[in-house]
């Protein structure tokens, strides 16, 4: 009956002979065949005859009928874009199918999207190049679009607006789809620093004032920070730093503004990257000092955190500080390098070296650690000492020959 959509000719004897209408109501000789199709196709439509793939009604849900499931799922993107195409020019059968609502009780839930519309937008979307992505992951070919690159997964069918919209295929340019490309782009698609600088420039000069709350939402949840060079890869807003903060700390947190010194309104002011590495990120790096194998460099940044946390513990504005969460990482973790360049925890056999007379009298006891700070930091650093409980060597050792090994 040559319909325009023939769903038996791409999938043959995959779907039940007598689901079609049989052939034999056609004349063995006509002398107009052409017209005798249309005619017999226009009679048959108007009894109710599908030109188009059913859905079929599965409780309060929906679902793709076997036909349309396989045709989804067809190997061959001539299938799939024909598929999508009839669809479209039948939309208004399907648009009531992509979302419902459920009942529970007396209480109702949704809107939902139904299986069909899940089993929709998850195909693999027709495309002329050789990439394989979800139509939901698609574009729709748009001037606008350049923005994004050359290499975007463009789906190749013609769809109506509601159809595009209904499956989440991009076609305007909005905050939504230059998140989409980053996202896209973090799964190890080829980026640019240009590229991605050009994305970040938009969503905050174009996009921020509309769409503020979901962008900083999409970064707080999800890696799109890019960062090349050494240390290459996307990355949080918790797992990168403003400034460079020394070798050690930069290999842990990355410092993007030698990247995007002219983002620094975006990054610290939009996102809230704090222009300084955070206390508590240091402090929580001291437990990764070991991985450093020169002493002498885990002694050098064991002091510069040091300093930080007992700098942090001053009073503020003439006011005390309440302790921080931080802490508790200096009173149970080793988080303190000793004499011999290992890190050890704070107990019974960990001492502040205030009395180097009394330090040389232990220097063999391989069973104590002296923390290795500079003696002029020692009283520097009381306040982080005090509130980590460290010992004191001066107020640990105890005797009636005390008072002459310190006169000797």
């Amino acid at each position: 009956y040559k319909p325009q959509f023939c769903i038996e000719s791409y999938l043959g004897s995959a779907v039940n002979v007598q689901k079609f209408v049989s052939p034999n109501y056609l004349a063995t000789k006509h002398k107009n065949p052409d017209t005798e199709v249309q005619s017999w196709r226009q009679f048959f439509t108007r009894l109710g005859v599908r030109l188009a793939p059913v859905v079929e009604l599965d409780g309060s849900n929906w679902k793709c009928s076997n036909e349309l499931q396989l045709l989804l799922e067809s190997p061959s993107s001539v299938v799939r874009k024909a598929t999508l195409e009839c669809m479209s020019s039948h939309w208004v059968i399907y648009a009531e199918r992509i979302t419902y609502r459920y009942q529970i009780g007396r209480t109702s839930y949704g809107p939902r999207a139904t299986t069909f519309a899940d089993s929709l937008r998850a195909m693999q979307a027709p495309s002329k190049k050789r990439m394989t992505v979800a139509l939901s992951e698609s574009y729709y070919p748009s001037p606008e679009l350049a923005l994004l690159g050359d290499a975007l997964p463009y789906v190749d069918a013609e769809l109506s607006e509601a159809m595009h919209d209904a499956c989440h295929v991009t076609r305007r340019l909005d905050a939504k789809a230059l998140v989409k490309r980053l996202m896209q782009l973090t799964d190890g698609s080829a980026a640019s620093p240009k590229h991605v600088q050009a994305i970040y420039r938009a969503l905050d000069e174009r996009f921020w004032h509309s769409d503020a709350a979901f962008i900083k939402t999409s970064f707080e949840n999800n890696h799109l920070i890019y960062v090349w060079g050494f240390g290459a890869g996307w990355f949080g807003i918790d797992e990168v730093s403003w400034r460079p903060s020394g070798a050690f700390m930069d290999s842990l947190y990355p410092p993007i503004q030698p990247r995007y010194s002219d983002f620094s309104k975006f990054f610290t002011g939009k996102l809230d990257i704090p222009r300084e590495l955070p206390v508590e990120k240091r402090v929580a790096a001291l437990e990764r000092l070991s991985e450093l194998r020169d002493p002498g460099q885990r002694k050098a940044e064991a002091l510069v955190t040091y300093q930080r946390a007992n700098a942090a513990l001053g009073p503020m504005f003439g006011k005390e500080v309440q302790t921080p969460d931080w802490i508790k990482t200096f009173e149970s973790e080793a988080v303190y390098i000793n004499q011999r360049g290992e890190m050890v925890e704070n107990d019974e056999s960990l001492f502040v070296d205030d009395d180097p007379l009394l330090a040389a009298l232990f220097e063999d006891e391989n069973d104590l650690s002296f923390l290795a700070i500079p003696r002029v930091e020692v009283q520097r650093l009381s306040r982080l000492f005090d509130a980590a409980g460290v010992s004191r060597l001066s107020n640990s050792v105890t005797g009636s020959n005390y008072n002459s090994l310190q006169a000797n």
